[in-house]
């Protein structure tokens, strides 16, 4: 079981704290990076965008959306950028984040409007032909570690971005229930209890009918109840770290479509227990206990019930 956690670990910061992600390639496969020097923001060589006076989206609310393309900005007129964004969406609505629309969206005209913000664009080509494609963006609000927010946009082969895990503004797992409401699922995936590491999770919120995944984990803590061991999980813990994954609702997925081919989770390692087979809450109850942010609510969940492997996704 030890083996598996450097994995697991990699997975859960990449997708709650914005930094890299896990493997989901072969290892004959290298990953092209280009780098974007931070002090000037060129954009590569294939990036050419439109320089436009204004640094505002021209956006539609609906799916379909419309990418003005911005010029390329110093530091401090990027973060002031970022900041703008995270704060207004580019005002379209989820799940289009910052005028870039799943199923609709070209990666071209992704590419274009990052770049000029972005200090580093990587591709991770899959055998299917689809392409991975993560993007480092300032944190201007100092919430990672390093200091950058990443995007990650999947890519299919026609060139369209058919899915993304993007940084939000509300990081708090309360604002992002009563943003968008009670849950269609709620999944949990506990790490376990080894030596010297911390008793980390992840909660994931889908709501299938948006085309909305929440992403959110922190570190609970051990308790023992009639000496039974559980992992008690609090609020204020919640949500300090958290991205939106966003696709087309058209397509209708399940949570475990989305966790295996947004590498989630893998065939045979660790993998989620719906909340209400893991804890004494369903999506309901959890909604009316968590959203509210007046006073400090937990959750546990046994710890003989773990670990959970995941299935194998279906051909």
């Amino acid at each position: 079981m030890k083996n598996i956690v450097p994995k697991i670990q990699a997975c859960l910061i990449f997708m709650i704290a914005a930094v890299s992600a896990c493997n989901s390639i072969p290892d004959h496969i290298t990953p092209t990076v280009r780098i974007i020097p931070t002090e000037t923001k060129v954009p590569t060589k294939s990036i050419t965008p439109t320089i436009r006076p204004s640094l505002m989206l021209t956006i539609s609310p609906t799916l379909t959306s419309t990418m003005t393309a911005i010029p390329t900005l110093s530091p401090d007129k990027a973060n002031e950028y970022v900041l703008q964004m995270l704060g207004t969406n580019g005002d379209c609505e989820f799940p289009c984040w910052w005028g870039i629309s799943p199923g609709i969206s070209s990666w071209d005209d992704t590419r274009n409007l990052l770049a000029p913000i972005a200090s580093v664009i990587a591709d991770f080509p899959k055998d299917n032909g689809n392409v991975k494609y993560e993007v480092d963006l300032p944190d201007p609000e100092g919430r990672s570690w390093n200091k950058l927010l990443m995007a990650i946009f999947y890519v299919d082969q026609r060139g369209i971005v058919e899915a993304m895990s993007v940084p939000v503004k509300q990081s708090n797992l309360s604002d992002l229930l009563k943003s968008f409401g009670i849950p269609t699922e709620i999944w949990l995936s506990f790490i376990g209890d080894f030596p010297g590491d911390p008793h980390e999770y992840i909660i994931s919120a889908l709501y299938s009918d948006k085309g909305i995944m929440t992403i959110s984990g922190g570190s609970g803590e051990k308790i023992t109840h009639e000496s039974k061991n559980y992992l008690r999980m609090c609020s204020d813990d919640f949500g300090k770290y958290s991205q939106l994954l966003l696709w087309s609702p058209e397509e209708h997925k399940t949570f475990y479509d989305i966790s295996f081919s947004l590498d989630l989770s893998k065939p045979g390692e660790l993998g989620f227990g719906r909340i209400n087979e893991v804890t004494n809450m369903d999506e309901v109850e959890f909604y009316n206990e968590f959203s509210s942010t007046i006073a400090n609510s937990c959750i546990e969940t046994p710890y003989d019930v773990w670990p959970i492997i995941a299935p194998t996704p279906k051909p």
